[in-house]
């Protein structure tokens, strides 16, 4: 009698495996984006890859949040898309806000990215190029810097018009055009930083007699020689910007306490 009801048991909680199973196809199914615990974005990496994050907002996706886009034919990225910053489709390829982690990095790691996508990170160059690139991009891509400064709450950004990022061999050379928005100066980032190589303490690539990375906290970034805006730098506040610490250049250096780049190609 008792392996009989154990016999039954096993089979009824097969069955309830099996429920439970076809449940939770249901729900990626109807519910493919599914809210991240303590947070307002969503993991939707359960959704078939698409060419890019606005791929996913043509397709009529609106949460901001994870995502696996396929810019080339060899592999799937988990991106941070931005569905909702001037109608969506971007793809975030840097974020500061806390300091959490160290950009303090050799080269294959700012080649191939690092950091926590819902915090802090880097894209990655490779990645960057591969997004910008005119094959991809035919008719280039836009950039958006969205920024809030130290001791303000009310947000600020910078679009530029034009962006690509070269390969490996042009040492990721940043090429960018035509600024608008509350936070945009011609001489500071597209006119200080346009068309450099990009640096790090392994690679010295800028145009200062010395090592612009070296002397400015080991971070990367398009150096000149050196810079105005340094969104890289070290987050501090206390020695000041023109020291290595995180910067930007609004007609004044400024110090944002939160800010990220946003990639979105051209239709």
């Amino acid at each position: 009698m008792l392996k009989q009801s154990t016999k039954q048991l096993q089979k009824e909680l097969q069955h309830l495996k099996g429920e439970v199973g076809y449940l939770k196809k249901l729900q990626k199914y109807y519910f493919p984006c599914v809210p991240i615990e303590d947070s307002d974005v969503y993991d939707c990496t359960d959704v078939v890859p698409m060419k890019d994050c606005l791929a996913f907002s043509q397709a009529g996706f609106r949460k901001n949040g994870l995502y696996r886009i396929r810019p080339g034919q060899a592999r799937n990225i988990t991106v941070f898309c931005d569905q909702t910053s001037e109608g969506g489709g971007f793809t975030t390829i840097m974020r500061r806000q806390d300091g959490s982690v160290n950009f303090q990095r050799p080269w294959k790691d700012y080649k191939f990215g690092f950091g926590k996508l819902l915090t802090e990170f880097w894209f990655g160059n490779e990645n960057m190029h591969d997004l910008t690139k005119p094959t991809f991009a035919p008719k280039s891509s836009t950039l958006l810097i969205n920024m809030r400064m130290k001791g303000q709450t009310k947000p600020v950004y910078a679009k530029y018009d034009t962006f690509e990022i070269g390969d490996e061999a042009s040492k990721y050379t940043l090429k960018i055009s035509s600024v608008s928005g509350n936070a945009s100066h011609l001489t500071g980032f597209l006119g200080r930083h346009n068309n450099m190589k990009f640096s790090t303490y392994d690679q010295d690539n800028d145009n200062y007699f010395g090592h612009c990375s070296t002397y400015y906290g080991r971070v990367g970034w398009w150096f000149n020689d050196c810079y105005t805006t340094l969104l890289t730098g070290d987050y501090k506040f206390t020695k000041g910007t023109s020291n290595g610490e995180i910067s930007w250049y609004n007609g004044k250096e400024v110090e944002p306490e939160f800010v990220e780049m946003m990639t979105r190609r051209k239709l």
